[in-house]
């Protein structure tokens, strides 16, 4: 059989930072994975050589095209290897379980759906090279999501992932080169944001995808104008809506406090605001705090406490960011802060405005800027339409999710028009894997996770 490259591991579990050379095995056929870990530059060059080369093997070959089968053993060995995948991401970067499991579920359902529409896997041909931009927000679910949507219509993988979280990329790669029968290529390029800038704007590479804030959403958007015929998918989120225009129940309170709260408020899905209907204000907003109540008694003591922040930077802008709000005149419920020193873990932040225009919502940070922490502004409002035209005002939004009994048609026209995503009764962080389009509609990208997806990565 041909060999196609000599393969250098970095082993995580002896000690070593990632981009050490500790081990070496030749691939001896397509069935393969290459699989490379490095810190250095130039190995960004070297990974898109080495996918060209792959690319081109693939093309020969497509009778071996990825397959339900290959999806069954990876979902197999996923659930086979679940709590070590929570060990590392518990330790590389704080998770909780209950976060975790919403994002393995996630993650299964993905596959399954994938499962479920294998009649689409002959439509699509190689596009090229893909280069995944991985998220340190759910790096399970978005760097597993875009890699089999890579496989499936036979793209070569060159995953970068958050400096962040590394190990959980390494852990992933491990278990997809053990779990095919398939000739699939997916290779990791470990290293700092230079290290991605040059990945995304190699000349060979056809497709990018991130999923992440706006902001490093916008600057790769800007790495790679020169290039116009590159398929740049950007998956950005933050400054979700909740509205609720009905009495809540205790299912609706947790579902409200998971879809703000869920992963201390720094998922993409994350709802930080919630609008609630005037009938209903008084009673709901109790009912909330109170949940809020037991859960800040809860943080960083049991399984279902909201875990920490990244880092020490996402700490200062969170707690800036509750400052703000307070300034900016709302009534402050809880008002984050740091349990410890030095400590990543914060307290929600919980703040409401009673008597507030869309004129006012216009000039307000709080309402265009990213929090990425666990705040939640509550908005007092009066009347359907007039809070869905004033979504107009809001800089961007993923998703809305709306309860009510009775939705009308215009509300739901206008909340469809300005949002990537619109849930009736329902949660945003868990979302319907196949059809949900997850980039928000004023950042330019309309793309689905689904068979969308799959024509956009494909020829």
């Amino acid at each position: 059989m041909e060999i196609l490259e000599s393969v250098l591991l970095c082993d995580t579990q002896v000690g070593r930072s990632p981009g050490s050379w500790v081990d070496h095995f030749s691939p001896t056929d397509s069935n393969q994975i290459l699989f490379r870990i490095s810190s250095k530059l130039s190995d960004a060059h070297n990974a898109i050589e080495a996918a060209t080369g792959i690319r081109a093997k693939f093309n020969r070959n497509r009778q071996e095209s990825f397959s339900g089968k290959d999806l069954d053993k990876i979902q197999q060995e996923l659930l086979d290897h679940k709590d070590r995948l929570f060990d590392i991401v518990r330790i590389e970067s704080g998770r909780t379980i209950n976060d975790f499991s919403v994002e393995f579920d996630s993650t299964i359902a993905y596959i399954q759906s994938l499962r479920d529409h294998e009649d689409f896997y002959g439509r699509y041909s190689s596009r090229g090279i893909c280069v995944v931009v991985g998220s340190s927000v759910w790096p399970i679910f978005y760097s597993i999501q875009f890699t089999l949507a890579n496989f499936v219509v036979g793209n070569p993988v060159i995953l970068k992932p958050s400096e962040k979280t590394t190990k959980i990329a390494l852990e992933i790669a491990r278990i997809l080169q053990g779990s095919t029968v398939s000739p699939i290529s997916i290779q990791v390029v470990v290293g700092d944001k230079e290290v991605g800038r040059r990945l995304i704007s190699h000349p060979k590479v056809d497709i990018v995808i991130f999923q992440g804030s706006y902001e490093v959403g916008m600057r790769i958007r800007q790495d790679v104008l020169h290039i116009p015929s590159r398929e740049v998918l950007l998956y950005l989120g933050s400054k979700n809506v909740t509205v609720l225009n009905r009495g809540i129940s205790s299912q609706l309170v947790d579902t409200v406090l998971e879809d703000a709260f869920l992963g201390a408020g720094q998922n993409c899905l994350s709802s930080p605001l919630l609008f609630i209907h005037d009938e209903y204000f008084d009673g709901v907003v109790e009912e909330l705090l109170e949940g809020v109540d037991r859960l800040t008694k809860n943080i960083a003591k049991t399984k279902d406490a909201l875990g920490p922040l990244q880092d020490q930077g996402s700490v200062d802008r969170y707690l800036k960011y509750s400052s703000v709000i307070e300034r900016e005149g709302a009534e402050m419920i809880f008002k984050g802060k740091r349990l410890a020193e030095q400590s990543c873990f914060v307290t929600p932040t919980v703040a409401t405005f009673r008597d507030l225009n869309f004129e006012k919502i216009r000039e307000m940070v709080v309402f265009h800027q990213e929090v990425l922490g666990p705040s939640l502004t509550i908005i007092k409002f009066d009347d359907m339409v007039e809070i869905a035209r004033g979504f107009e005002a809001l800089s961007y939004g993923l998703g809305c999710s709306i309860w009510s009994e009775k939705i009308s048609v215009d509300f739901s026209d206008l909340a469809e028009r300005h949002f990537g995503r619109v849930v009736r009764n329902g949660s945003l962080v868990r979302p319907d894997v196949w059809i949900s389009p997850l980039a928000r509609k004023k950042s330019g990208n309309h793309g689905r996770l689904g068979q969308r997806l799959l024509e956009q990565i494909s020829r």
